[in-house]
């Protein structure tokens, strides 16, 4: 199988139901950073990664300089709030 032959063979493999959540969810997350924006609103975006890559990907969005991030999480940990201008908490 050459090169092409492979490559063509990947890109009919891949689809929607070949990728994990978590996959889906770092394509929707680097497609995002690719359209630039001054807001970006994200809500529980990072729950179905792993937290190496949801570090990852978070500190692509706070090295943004022309974004405003937004984001509503569950687990913010004492090492993440440092990372924000504010964080605001809601209890129940």
């Amino acid at each position: 199988m050459n090169l092409t032959d492979f490559q063509n063979k990947l890109a009919e493999s891949i689809n929607e139901h070949s990728l994990s959540t978590g996959q889906k969810q770092r394509i929707g997350l680097i497609r995002a950073l690719l359209h630039p924006r001054e807001i970006l609103i994200l809500d529980e975006a990072l729950a179905n990664l792993d937290q190496q890559n949801a570090q990852k990907i978070e500190q692509l969005f706070l090295q943004q300089s022309d974004l405003t991030y937004l984001t509503i999480t569950h687990h913010l940990t004492p090492e993440r709030t440092g990372c924000f201008d504010e964080v605001v908490c809601l209890e129940a």
